[in-house]
């Protein structure tokens, strides 16, 4: 898996948060983006990033203005980095005051209407 696998829009259902990586620089451990925090604020951030071999996880770090957040996403079954489940904790004055877990949209689509959430695939008989 390519680490460029990174980039996209993550997003925390029902409570509607998002993490949007635009950018990535690997070799520097820095990413670019958006989030939208639990108030509601969009919010460009910035941060790093680094492979945690030792955790078997990639953990991911950013500040907005209301609160610092820090990211992980553990790797697969064969110990490779994998990014469509994130657990996201903030942090205020140094204590965590929420997790969410994150899921990669992967349809492709807007924003407006992710392919997230719990239900079953429904096939016809042929």
């Amino acid at each position: 898996m390519s680490n460029s696998a990174m980039l996209g829009e993550y997003n925390s259902r029902p409570d509607n948060l998002q993490l949007t990586i635009s950018t990535m620089d690997e070799q520097k451990g820095r990413f670019t983006g958006k989030f939208k925090a639990p108030n509601g604020v969009e919010s460009n951030i910035s941060g790093g990033f680094h492979f945690n071999n030792a955790e078997n996880r990639t953990d991911l770090s950013f500040t907005t203005s209301e609160a610092k957040w820090q990211f992980y996403a553990g790797y697969n079954s064969d110990k490779e980095p994998s990014f469509e489940d994130w657990t996201g904790d903030e942090y205020k004055n140094d204590a965590v005051t929420g997790q969410w877990h994150f899921y990669k949209n992967l349809s492709g689509g807007s924003s407006s209407s992710p392919l997230v959430g719990s239900g079953s695939i429904q096939r016809g008989r042929g």
